[in-house]
């Protein structure tokens, strides 16, 4: 029994991945003539396509035509801006619109679209190609009575050889056009490819507002239904039974209530088949669905040996499906007659059997016409012959990509050579630098070190002079002489004590030669004074206790009583500890 019509008779509609009433309002701006899409202009296909699928979904929420001309004005808009493959799509939905407003005009259609594919092919527009061959075959799918449902396997095959490799992000309906491909497959009973595809797509990232799950899912069930797999199938139909869609919920239910019925559970069927033909043709009107659940239902009467009740719903799944544009179906039409022929052979109706004999042997033999291998082989004679077309593309595409590489990898050595070269000058020039500031700082430091150390020979020398004078002042006052000599009383008096001025050039020169030990002096023991700064000083140069008192103007015992004062201050317990402290600085 084929129930393909579940899965593949619903059309997806593709939301417009455009977020919010900004947007919408875009949308409407440019519909209503007061601007043209100027942001879509040289932006990635994908943008594209979402706003031209919205112009398609807004013209069948209204008047279609309406919208063609505003399209017709796009179409020149983006042709005189340059961008081709914008053009390319507004063509398309333009065809799609016109195929819904005017199912009569198919053969000018169809031309179009042929043309439209062959111009993208020829333009290397590939994401617009596959889009356009895509909607051919979906044209060839539906077209009256089934008669080029080969043809649109064969577009759907050359399709997806341009699509499969693109990102879902640069190719949003990839997910669908998957999906379709394996419901193809299903359609001509080709469950393995069927479920390597349907598979694909469940593993392909949805665009926005996706509604092929429950569709995906429903075909996976009925592919394993098929296979007679049913436990499997079943784990398919009730996650799209758990689902909050309620149409899917029904057609889910119907589903389980058939598999229910390959499993002889006909108690736990009955309710769920009826539920399905009742929604299917209230609330639905999905014809299909319902007559398939008819003729199953009144297969479990017939098993129960109640061919009255069996007949009735078998001649009212003919009723409801007789007038409508899809009839006949003869998949649908061979397994109603057949059960017919049953029923009636059942009840002795002979002639009536034998008629209904005659009709189930015609929808098969019809069925099987549409679906034989011949015309599927055919298709892929031709798909092959595409592909092997399409690879010899991608050769030249590749071959031009590799020089381009080549070129591009040429300009990035040499591009890194000068940057290279500009490197190493610069590292010479710094390298120069460091040199001559080391060089500069050794200067310095030398300068700094002979300084002080004449600042130390002067004060050894004033030392002498302050020996010798302290000698004449007590033979002076011992009466052996009588008179001081002036030019050593001048000396004396200019080399008693260091000023504040001679302080602080003292100061600089030691801190170039001890660097940081006033700052670590500071950190270490922040509350000392000026004069305990200073003594510290000359400890770290090593100075008698003489010496310094001669530095700084005082006595060599006030010298010692400073010593002794600090060791207190800083709590140390012998005098060696200052020294000791002044060398760790």
């Amino acid at each position: 029994m084929i129930d393909y019509s579940r899965a593949f008779y619903i059309r997806p509609v593709i939301a417009l991945k455009m977020k919010g009433l900004p947007l919408i309002l875009l949308c409407l701006l440019s519909f209503s003539g007061l601007a043209q899409p100027t942001w879509l202009l040289s932006k990635p296909y994908a943008a594209k396509f979402y706003y031209c699928d919205s112009l398609f979904n807004f013209s069948e929420s209204n008047q279609g035509i309406e919208i063609i001309s505003k399209i017709e004005n796009e179409i020149k808009w983006a042709a005189t801006n340059g961008d081709q493959e914008l053009c390319a799509e507004l063509k398309l939905i333009r065809n799609k619109i016109i195929h819904g407003a005017h199912a009569n005009n198919s053969g000018t259609i169809e031309n179009e679209l042929l043309n439209l594919a062959n111009e993208c092919a020829s333009k290397k527009m590939f994401f617009v190609e596959a889009d356009v061959l895509q909607t051919l075959g979906y044209y060839y799918w539906n077209y009256p009575n089934g008669h080029m449902q080969s043809l649109a396997f064969e577009k759907y095959l050359t399709a997806w050889n341009i699509y499969t490799n693109f990102p879902q992000s640069l190719f949003p309906q990839k997910r669908k056009y998957i999906a379709m491909l394996g419901t193809t497959y299903y359609a001509y009973e080709d469950y393995d490819n069927a479920l390597k595809y349907l598979y694909l797509a469940l593993a392909t990232k949805p665009m926005s507002n996706d509604d092929q799950l429950n569709s995906i899912n429903t075909t996976l069930g009925l592919c394993y239904r098929k296979m007679w797999k049913y436990d499997s199938s079943d784990k398919y139909f009730q996650k799209v039974y758990s689902g909050n869609n309620a149409e899917w919920k029904n057609i889910a239910g119907g589903n389980i209530g058939i598999n229910y019925f390959y499993e002889n559970r006909f108690d736990e069927a009955i309710p769920l088949l009826e539920n399905d033909i009742s929604v299917s043709i209230v609330t639905n009107n999905n014809i299909r669905n319902a007559a398939n659940s008819l003729y199953v239902l009144s297969m479990i009467y017939y098993a129960r040996g109640e061919f009255d009740k069996s007949e009735k719903l078998l001649q009212k799944g003919l009723d409801i499906c007789r007038y409508r544009k899809f009839w006949p179906d003869y998949s649908i039409a061979e397994h109603i007659y057949t059960q017919l022929y049953k029923v009636n052979s059942a009840k002795n109706n002979f002639h009536l059997a034998a008629l209904y004999a005659d009709s189930a042997f015609n929808a098969k033999d019809s069925a099987h016409a549409r679906f034989n291998s011949l015309k599927l082989s055919k298709a892929q004679e031709k798909v092959d012959f595409a592909q092997h077309k399409l690879e010899t593309e991608k050769l030249i595409y590749q071959k031009e990509k590799y020089e381009f590489v080549q070129y591009a990898l040429l300009a990035g050595i040499i591009l890194l050579l000068i940057i290279g070269i500009l490197f190493i000058n610069r590292q010479k020039l710094l390298r120069n630098k460091l040199e001559t500031d080391k060089k500069n700082a050794e200067l310095g430091l030398e300068a700094a070190t002979i300084k002080l150390d004449k600042f130390l020979q002067n004060i050894h020398e004033k030392n002498e002079i302050i020996d010798h004078f302290t000698l004449e002042l007590e033979r002076l006052n011992a009466g052996k002489v009588e008179h001081v000599d002036n030019e050593l009383r001048s000396r004396l008096e200019q080399a008693t004590i260091l000023t504040d001025d001679q302080w602080e050039d003292f100061r600089v020169t030691f801190e170039q030669v001890h660097k940081g030990f006033f700052g670590g002096l500071k950190k270490k023991f922040p509350d000392l004074s000026q004069a305990e700064i200073r003594f510290l000083t000359l400890t770290k140069m090593k100075l008698t206790s003489k010496e310094m008192g001669a530095m700084l103007g005082i006595s060599a015992n006030a010298i010692r009583m400073t010593r002794h004062r600090l060791r207190k201050k800083l709590d140390l317990d012998k005098d060696d500890m200052i020294d000791e402290l002044v060398e760790s600085l």
